[in-house]
């Protein structure tokens, strides 16, 4: 398993597993910047194009959440990011709470306003659901459902804290918080820990053929696993996507940290990258450590970036970087 993948903030799930410490924090600041030098200018890229690849991957697969928010719904096949595993344990959860409600009513039980349950995961230990819905039929905007996961072992991979989805507004548009509270996920011998919260905006309903935009902003999270600790603080990202053809345009700003690379850095979209499926075309981004150091990442040919490297902060690129692979950020 890529260690460097899996310390992306939202590859969760299936992929953030690796024995990592740290956690315990809701509200996680990352480390003061780090100067940014020619001998560590590829390592800084590689943090933020890491981080951002994630987010994108969380954006494209949130379209699950809008469904499943519609119909609750089951969701198929193996997820590998931290919005698609919260679109599986709110079916779970929503699941749960609509049903207890139901039975309620059925009973001529009044339904509470909050309410919880427990129940067993199919492989071993528990999950408590604490639903707040305003309707016991769906789903509605002011709903908040939280779980505690407890040994909770589901298709192997054993998950125990808390997660919380709140702050519902449906409309037009689907937003929600999601809020990681010493969330661990263990796969066997790997392990990791994702502390923290990000808000979501996308449409409910769109056209596959069509653009659609999917905003995670508020992005603030810690994630540890391997050794490695990776934060996202204040980052906000904005998705375009053609799902049909999967054609996109996508910004990131924010501060990203990973301690395996040593970096924290601030970055900012110059150009928007953009791209069909997994191959980038064209983008620029800036990234700005201490010192008044930056540098400059621009897509040069098609999945190939040109670094320019500003150590001493005098506004001069000191440094080039020509036709560096993305696979080797």
């Amino acid at each position: 398993m890529n260690s460097k993948r899996i310390l992306v903030p939202l590859a969760v799930a299936a992929t953030l597993y690796g024995c990592g410490g740290g956690g315990g924090d809701n509200d996680p600041i990352a480390p003061d910047l780090t100067q940014i030098t020619e001998s560590n200018a590829q390592k800084s890229v590689g943090t933020v194009y890491r981080a951002g690849a994630s987010l994108y991957d969380a954006s494209y697969l949130s379209s699950d959440l809008a469904e499943d928010i519609a119909s609750l719904k089951s969701v198929p096949g193996e997820r590998t990011s931290l919005v698609a595993f919260s679109v599986q344990r709110l079916d779970d959860m929503t699941r749960i709470a609509v049903a207890r409600d139901a039975a309620d009513l059925s009973n001529g039980v009044a339904k509470k306003e909050t309410s919880s349950e427990t129940m067993a995961c199919s492989e071993g230990g528990t999950m408590t659901v604490t639903a707040d819905l305003q309707d016991p039929d769906r789903i509605s905007s002011g709903d908040r459902i939280t779980g505690v996961f407890a040994s909770c072992v589901e298709s192997g991979v054993r998950i125990d804290g808390k997660m919380t989805i709140g702050d519902l507004a449906l409309g037009d548009r689907i937003a929600a918080l999601f809020l990681f509270e010493d969330l661990r996920i263990t796969d066997g011998a790997d392990a990791g820990q994702v502390d923290g919260a990000f808000h979501l905006s996308m449409p409910a309903t769109f056209d596959h053929s069509r653009l659609v935009s999917i905003d995670l902003t508020r992005i603030s999270l810690r994630v540890a696993a391997n050794g490695r600790t990776a934060t996202l603080q204040d980052v906000t990202s904005h998705a375009e996507i053609v799902f049909m053809t999967d054609e996109f345009r996508y910004t990131l700003q924010g501060r990203i940290a990973d301690s395996g690379d040593g970096v924290s850095v601030d970055v900012t979209t110059e150009t928007p990258f953009a791209g069909v499926g997994p191959n980038l075309l064209e983008g620029a981004l800036r990234i700005a450590g201490a010192a008044s150091s930056s540098a400059r990442a621009i897509v040069s040919s098609p999945d190939h970036v040109t670094i320019e490297v500003d150590a001493d902060g005098n506004g001069t690129y000191e440094q080039t970087l020509d036709e560096v692979h993305v696979s080797a950020l």
